[in-house]
């Protein structure tokens, strides 16, 4: 997280952005929250602490709507986002292998946010504010999923994420925030856009190197469509009773991420229409490939691994 930090140091806040953050550094008896303001030392974390507070459990909801809560009162502004960091595992019905989906996870409680419980945190921010936030943002691994989308789109209006693991550096907060400090009005959309931008960038050979990277910039007011359309292409799958191992198969061979039950909404319809040969399915998978295209904003990728990378992921079972 200094690293970050740091980064986000070589802006700082402007008179028309505020970047406001809360944090738990490992193995530390306090939780601070800062208002970034820029330095010229890469190394050390200059910015004023705001307040001090006893350790707080950083995979506790309740932490997080507090934040947001405090961040709305004290820093009234036109546009919110918020930006939620750490280790994220997406979604799945079931707890797999002892481990359960959600983000946030604090290392000393062994607590972290399910995704439910986002969905919970925004949902209640937006009712505080009489609108939802603008922009939803994971700096994590495995979060843009369609399943996430689905749960926090009452409460924000655009969602961005990775669908694959995140490398370790994370967001270029230091290149992402020059842009947002140019243009104060931009909105979610707007911010989103750019953050995919440097980030491709900043991994392409950029200021993180080279690595593998997916990060995607949703509509989450196209949830609905995306769950109907989804809804229509299963129940033509399930109808096609003689066609199960080939379902599987395309499962199988789409484009999935370190979990190997994520797949790639668009890639996934692809490969079962290839190999299950029915009308319906044909049909239905068109109007879900077409509605993830529409979801799917802005979308940005590095790395041969992730080539058939569309935007947005989906839980399916193999």
């Amino acid at each position: 997280s200094s690293l970050n930090l740091n980064e986000m140091e070589t802006v700082g806040s402007t008179d028309r952005v505020n970047v406001v953050v809360q944090v738990t550094h490992r193995n530390a008896t306090k939780t601070l929250r800062y208002l970034m303001k820029k330095d010229g030392d890469t190394k050390k974390v200059t910015s004023p602490v705001l307040e001090t507070m006893p350790r707080q459990d950083m995979g506790s909801h309740r932490t997080l709507t507090a934040f947001i809560e405090w961040g709305m009162e004290k820093y009234p502004a036109k546009h919110y986002m918020v930006d939620i960091w750490n280790h994220g595992s997406g979604w799945e019905k079931k707890q797999a292998a002892g481990v359960v989906r959600g983000i946030s996870y604090d290392d000393s409680t062994g607590n972290h946010i399910t995704t439910p419980q986002l969905g919970e945190v925004l949902r209640a921010a937006s009712a505080k504010r009489g609108s939802r936030i603008d922009l939803i943002g994971y700096d994590a691994c495995l979060m843009q999923m369609a399943e996430v989308a689905a749960e926090v789109a009452d409460g924000a209006r655009w969602q961005i994420g990775s669908e694959e693991v995140e490398p370790g550096k994370g967001w270029p907060y230091a290149e992402w925030l020059t842009w947002v400090a140019a243009h104060p009005d931009a909105d979610g959309a707007g911010v989103g856009k750019a953050l995919v931008e440097t980030f491709k960038a900043s991994y392409s050979g950029g200021s993180h190197g080279t690595d593998t990277t997916t990060l995607s910039l949703v509509d989450l007011d196209r949830v609905d469509e995306l769950s109907k359309a989804a809804d229509t292409f299963v129940d033509a799958v399930l109808a096609e009773k003689d066609h199960r191992k080939q379902l599987v198969e395309g499962i199988q061979a789409s484009q999935a991420f370190d979990d190997p039950t994520h797949h790639d909404v668009c890639d996934l319809v692809d490969q079962v229409v290839k190999r299950v040969p029915a009308a319906a399915v044909k049909q239905s998978g068109a109007a879900l490939k077409a509605a993830a295209q529409a979801m799917v904003l802005a979308t940005g990728r590095t790395g041969s691994a992730v080539a058939r990378a569309t935007g947005l992921a989906i839980w399916a079972p193999t």
